[in-house]
């Protein structure tokens, strides 16, 4: 069976500007990724990358909007249900709050997701926001090697 593709213009916010646009998430864990796992963030639109970095912006901060062609990715959709079906996935664990999870020393529900579909062979996920089902992002597990999707930055 053949899976879609994904191809489009994305976006991510970051504090700082990296060295390398391409660079791979920096903290040691997130929403769905763990124990040195590569991760690649990204929002379809400005204003959503903004409202899912949120919590880690502070008032003195200068947030940067960085802009990536992305292609060929071959991404499980976790908005579908029919897809999380599949999987035996809940909206619930997607959406859980992971910071909590992990401040009373639980793994976070979202992780077991991430690692089921990094093993089914997916090169990412779009998933639903946790606070807004209209609103989803993108991560992606592996990117611009043999089998990964092609990510380029884009400047604006």
């Amino acid at each position: 069976m053949t899976r879609p593709r994904t191809n489009g213009i994305f976006y991510r916010l970051i504090l700082k500007p990296p060295s390398d646009p391409l660079q791979r998430a920096q903290s040691p864990e997130g929403r769905f990724h763990h124990n040195g796992q590569t991760a690649f963030y990204l929002s379809p639109t400005k204003a959503w990358a903004l409202k899912t970095m949120a919590r880690y912006v502070a008032d003195d901060d200068r947030p940067t909007y960085l802009r990536y062609a992305l292609n060929d990715a071959v991404l499980l959709d976790l908005r579908k249900s029919d897809e999380r079906a599949k999987f035996d996935f809940t909206l619930s664990d997607i959406r859980s709050a992971w910071h909590e999870d992990r401040a009373l020393g639980h793994p976070a529900p979202s992780w077991g997701i991430s690692d089921v579909a990094r093993g089914a062979g997916f090169n990412g996920m779009i998933y639903p926001s946790r606070t807004e089902l209209k609103r989803w992002n993108i991560v992606l597990f592996q990117w611009n090697n043999k089998t990964g999707p092609q990510l380029t930055h884009e400047p604006e």
